[in-house]
């Protein structure tokens, strides 16, 4: 959906935990919460990162509610639609 919205080629690298760990080690984030390291005043931290990837991969986050239209009025976007409403990007 990336390639085709974009026009560039965008490639799927599948990996595990640890390929995760490394990737976030190499860029040097840091595994727990440091002070003097957040975003938006939240720490930011690899540990939660690879344990959110994770629950996505082993299907925790695949449901589907009627939740953000209650709480907002507003029917909740696809990621084909968020993906289309970001600034500079106007599809195929």
């Amino acid at each position: 959906m990336l390639s085709e919205i974009s026009g560039h080629a965008v490639r799927l690298v599948e990996t595990d935990d640890a390929g995760m760990y490394a990737h976030f080690d190499a860029l040097g984030i840091p595994r727990e919460p440091v002070d003097d390291q957040s975003v938006g005043g939240i720490p930011w931290n690899s540990d939660d990162m690879v344990s959110f990837e994770r629950s996505i991969r082993e299907g925790f986050l695949d449901v589907c509610t009627d939740d953000v239209e209650r709480l907002t009025g507003s029917k909740a976007r696809s990621v084909h639609e968020m993906i289309l409403a970001t600034p500079g990007c106007s599809g195929p």
